[in-house]
């Protein structure tokens, strides 16, 4: 039986971000999608949609789904909202679930930061409550853990952290399983170590 990947990326991502990790999962044998949406200066909901919109047509196919940052909290709304029988899993890498550390330190005293990178239209403060209805009983939840000790942006967070979002703020409930892999925030998505992680997830499930 041939698995099906779908790959979400994040806030201000290029199409080919995702590339490295769609080729080792073909090579796996996977059959694998790169999903893109515009993801600068737009609502949640409007780039939810967009998702939506791309992901639909492939539905009369099974599929897992796996994200990177805010892609996580984006397919959190999509399946909330559409319940999608098709979608076998969700494998979230970092997503600022409870919002991000950094993103509340830049608005607060470098909003022009926050500007440059298209995240004003996007609610990413630190809160209580996580941004996404939580889907962890209709669909199984993986979370991937960015941790990281050496950047400036990882001091400014008195938490383990992967340089922009805490392990805490990462974190919903319901989640299957918990993996941390020693990797900043966007440099997980072209580590090996985070490739193997996803897949051992994978092969549980088959």
């Amino acid at each position: 039986m041939i698995k099906r990947l779908l790959l979400v990326h994040g806030l201000s991502a290029p199409k080919w971000l995702l590339r490295p990790m769609a080729r080792f999962f073909i090579k796996q044998g996977f059959e694998v999608k790169i999903i893109h949406y515009p993801s600068r200066g737009r609502a949640l909901e409007t780039m939810s949609e967009h998702i939506w919109q791309s992901i639909s047509p492939l539905l009369s196919q099974q599929w897992h789904v796996v994200t990177h940052s805010l892609g996580g909290v984006l397919m959190q709304h999509i399946l909330a909202k559409h319940q999608p029988k098709q979608i076998l899993s969700l494998i979230m890498i970092s997503p600022p679930n409870h919002g991000t550390e950094l993103y509340s330190f830049f608005s607060r005293y470098f909003p022009l930061m926050i500007r440059l990178i298209g995240g004003s239209n996007i609610p990413l403060h630190i809160q209580d409550q996580p941004y996404a209805e939580n889907i962890s009983k209709e669909y199984p939840c993986h979370l991937i853990l960015g941790e990281t000790r050496w950047t400036i942006s990882g001091h400014l967070i008195p938490k383990p952290n992967d340089g922009i979002i805490s392990h805490e703020s990462m974190r919903i409930k319901g989640l299957q399983s918990e993996q941390i892999v020693y990797r900043e925030h966007l440099l997980l998505i072209f580590s090996k170590k985070t490739y193997q992680a996803i897949l051992s997830i994978l092969n549980k499930m088959s």
